[in-house]
């Protein structure tokens, strides 16, 4: 079975380093009789970034040519946006590309998603995981002394260039951030909740755009 190594860091934190996700990965796949041919990742992404906006994730063919799946150390590297995220993601990826993607910290007959049985059960089993990780990154914050919920959704380089393009062809702030949510696809999702998550106001992009000296 030959695997790609998919990293994902938001923090400098030691437990995110990309080397040390790509090592507990590769120890994962040589104890199943797999194979890491590839490395990939994110540096500084969120993990309520759509996969569809993450490079690591936007395999060009030869990456993929010949590749079974693809090997991730958490849910939460994946996503931290809820389970409806995770099964986005995981569907999405494997329409996309054809790949099944796994997880070290389960089982490879619970990781790979041939059922919809077993895709529902590892939707729950996700739920749990980033339930844990809210109250994690919360009680960080409040070590921090940081009050007032998690830090305001950012925009990516991407979004940042396409937001000032839309600027410059005199689009107003709304109209920005009608589009810029209808590109992060959340319109798609199913739930409001899943939607609230995903989306991202026009106050917040005027804010940003204007602090990255957008008018």
């Amino acid at each position: 079975m030959k695997l790609i190594s998919y990293a994902r860091t938001s923090t400098d934190d030691k437990g995110q380093r990309p080397e040390r996700q790509h090592e507990q990965n590769r120890a994962w796949a040589a104890r199943h009789g797999g194979e890491v041919v590839l490395m990939v990742g994110d540096d500084g992404v969120s993990g309520v970034t759509p996969w569809q906006s993450r490079h690591g994730l936007l395999f060009v063919p030869e990456h993929y040519d010949g590749v079974d799946g693809i090997i991730i150390t958490s849910v939460d590297r994946l996503t931290r946006a809820g389970p409806e995220e995770f099964w986005v993601s995981i569907r999405g990826i494997r329409e996309a590309y054809g790949l099944d993607v796994y997880f070290t910290n389960m089982a490879p007959d619970a990781s790979s998603y041939h059922s919809g049985v077993v895709w529902t059960i590892d939707a729950l089993s996700a739920a749990g995981w980033l339930e844990n990780h809210r109250a994690a990154t919360k009680a960080g914050m409040a070590s921090k002394g940081v009050t007032g919920g998690r830090p305001r959704k950012l925009l990516t380089e991407a979004e940042l260039e396409r937001v000032g393009e839309l600027r410059l062809a005199d689009v107003g702030w709304r109209k920005v951030a009608a589009i810029i949510n209808e590109d992060r696809g959340v319109h798609q999702l199913a739930t409001p909740e899943a939607r609230r998550r995903r989306s991202i106001s026009y106050k917040s992009i005027q804010t940003q755009a204007q602090e990255a000296g957008i008018a």
